[in-house]
């Protein structure tokens, strides 16, 4: 039997937009596809990463370094390509 289902993977679990009605405990092989997300998934997990560093300590380092990296930069260009 052939079923398609959508679902989100957490980790070790896949979670199933809608019910199977297959019985609990059944053995299955899952084949996993990545597709295309609709406007609304990409704002929800666009959404669920928005301050997911907030209790990361460390990138305040990160963005300490690439302050001091951007001052150090020398300024770009208008031409393309420098010149030889």
């Amino acid at each position: 039997m052939k079923l398609i289902a959508d679902g989100v993977l957490h980790g070790k679990t896949l979670e199933l937009e809608e019910e199977t009605g297959l019985p609990e405990g059944l053995r299955v092989r899952v084949i996993l596809e990545t597709g295309e997300l609709s406007p609304d998934q990409k704002r929800r997990e666009a959404e669920a990463l928005c301050g997911a560093w907030s209790a990361d300590d460390s990138i305040e380092e990160i963005f300490i370094a690439i302050e001091r990296n951007r001052q150090l930069a020398l300024p770009r260009s208008d031409e393309p390509f420098p010149k030889l």
